[in-house]
């Protein structure tokens, strides 16, 4: 949600008619870790570039500041301290899972690891309590 208000403010500033529809579409795209956003974008510079090339210009602008915001703050600060996911684990999980499956294992990757530590954590916290009950 936050990126997609970010991304509509952002569109809006640069007079880019529907900037909802924009800023939906690249939260979406998204989902796609590293490239995602950039690729949500091409869009809206695409229709930017039919109005004028500085319009387009500006968007483009718009979409990297967008990118660089959600790369360097929102996503770091949601991995760790809402998901509990070390940057590492998450890099991790997405050239293993991204090898393995392919697109779609690289979208479900922060969620595959983030289960899979829960069972591992739950297991731990089950071993533990029958050791100390006997």
């Amino acid at each position: 949600f936050l990126l997609w208000a970010l991304s509509t403010f952002a569109f809006f500033i640069t007079g880019l008619e529907y900037a909802i529809v924009y800023g939906l579409i690249l939260s979406i795209f998204n989902l796609i870790p590293i490239v995602g956003s950039y690729i949500g974008g091409i869009p809206a510079i695409l229709v930017a570039l039919t109005i004028s090339p500085l319009k387009a210009i500006y968007v483009f602008i718009s979409v990297v500041i967008v990118q660089t915001i959600e790369s360097n703050f929102m996503n770091p600060y949601i991995m760790k301290n809402v998901i509990k996911l070390h940057p590492l684990e998450g890099l991790f999980s997405l050239l293993l899972l991204g090898s393995l499956f392919g697109f779609v294992g690289m979208i479900i990757s922060p969620l595959f690891w983030v289960g899979m530590k829960i069972i591992i954590k739950q297991h731990k916290d089950n071993k533990e309590v029958n050791v100390d009950s006997c």
